[in-house]
This record gives structure tokens, C-alpha cells and sequence, in this order.
């Protein structure tokens, strides 16, 4: 069993690494040069302190997400789609009541004083994994969840249709 499990143990692409790594650098350097350029404005001195934050949740999250296994989430496939569904329908309802911010009239952002995470960007992996969890859940594929299964994804389509751009609903319908 241990040979078979070195077999299969994903090995990591250190070129990838590397080119992330490069991008990440060669694009903060520029921005912490231009933000100290006397010629540019606040605004821009906070979009540097902002790179570096996201730049680091990002790497934090890749990491993360490298690492976990996904089959501890397949048993609670249904329960994750339902709270995102409704947590979406809440942005409608609550909006700039709660810890959402709305901009421009189409997107809502979790705004966190620092940093503002897009919820829509964030909608539509979270939806795609548990939907795929729920589809492997599924072991006879009866009508009775035939039926589940469209309605999940009518629910989930109409949500994003609500609270976000018709371009998104295009991708994850596409």
C-alpha cells in the first residue's frame, strides 16, 4: 500500500511555481514603484497595500487548496450548495444591511475595511464543486433525482441571474 501511495501522490510542477512566482514579483515591484512616484496620487498607495494583501491570501489559499482532499466535502455537497444559494438570496434582501457592500449596482463585495472579496467570483466554484458532489451522491439516478438535480440547477442559474452579470450566468451555463 505505501508504494502505491507514492505512485499517485501528485508531484508538483516547480516550473509553474516558478512562473507564478516571477509574475507575482515582476508585477508587485512595478506597482511599489509606481505607488511611491511622487507624481501619482493616494489612491494608488492604497491599491499596493491592497496587491499585497490579495497577493497573500492567494498564495495562502493555492496552498491550501494544493493540499486538501476534496472527498471530505462529496457527504456535504448538498448542505455547502444550499448555504451559498442562500447566502446569495440574503445579498438581495440585506445588501448594504450586513457585511455586504454593493457596487455599481451589479456586483456585491464581503467588505472587509482592507480588503473586498467579491461574492459572485466566489459563487460560482463553490457551486460547481458541491453540484459535482451532489452529482456523484446520486446512486440509483431515479426520477425522483432527475428531478433534484434540474431544479438545483435552475435554483443555482436563477440565483446567479439575480445577484450578478449575465456573462457569468453564460459561463457557468456554457
Amino acid at each position: 500500500g505505501r508504494g502505491l501511495n507514492k505512485t499517485h501522490r501528485p508531484h508538483t510542477e516547480w516550473w509553474i511555481v516558478l512562473i507564478i512566482g516571477l509574475l507575482l514579483t515582476v508585477s508587485s515591484l512595478s506597482l511599489f514603484f509606481i505607488s511611491f512616484d511622487p507624481a501619482s496620487n493616494f489612491s494608488q498607495r492604497n491599491l499596493f497595500i491592497k496587491n499585497a494583501i490579495y497577493t497573500v491570501m492567494g498564495l495562502v489559499l493555492m496552498i491550501f487548496l494544493y493540499f486538501y482532499n476534496y472527498n471530505r466535502l462529496q457527504k456535504h455537497s448538498l448542505k455547502i450548495f444550499l448555504v451559498t444559494i442562500f447566502t446569495m438570496l440574503s445579498m438581495s434582501f440585506l445588501g448594504d444591511h450586513f457585511l455586504f457592500i454593493m457596487k455599481s449596482n451589479i456586483e456585491f463585495y464581503i467588505d472587509l475595511r482592507l480588503v473586498e472579496i467579491p461574492i459572485a467570483g466566489l459563487y460560482i466554484p463553490i457551486v460547481t464543486i458541491s453540484y459535482a458532489g451532489i452529482l456523484s451522491n446520486i446512486k440509483d439516478g431515479g426520477f425522483k433525482e432527475l428531478i433534484l438535480v434540474l431544479v438545483l440547477a435552475i435554483l443555482s442559474i436563477a440565483v446567479l441571474m439575480a445577484n450578478s452579470s449575465v456573462a457569468k450566468c453564460i459561463i457557468v451555463m456554457g
